[in-house]
């Protein structure tokens, strides 16, 4: 026969080892999140460099060869 008090006392062995494991598993996540958020503003922000950067030189190229300012074509920046 099964004794119920030995059960009840490995059923809350298991209940306190998957509540450490899944404590530790929230921790690391929330850790990784993080990290990875913040390398991927960073990349946003370089991004946006890049695409403000290639607009502006359009926007100098089309001046240079245009001859005229008012009819050259304006490329607006990126904004976050």
């Amino acid at each position: 026969m099964v004794d119920l008090a030995i059960l009840d006392e490995k059923l809350e062995e298991q209940r306190r080892t998957f509540e450490e494991s899944n404590a530790q598993f929230r921790v690391e996540m929330t850790r990784t999140f993080k990290e990875s958020n913040a390398q991927n503003r960073i990349a946003m922000e370089l991004l946006f460099q890049l695409v403000n950067s290639i607009k502006l030189n359009s926007f100098k190229e089309n001046l240079l060869n245009s001859g005229d300012y008012p009819e050259a074509e304006h490329f607006p920046t990126v904004k976050q």
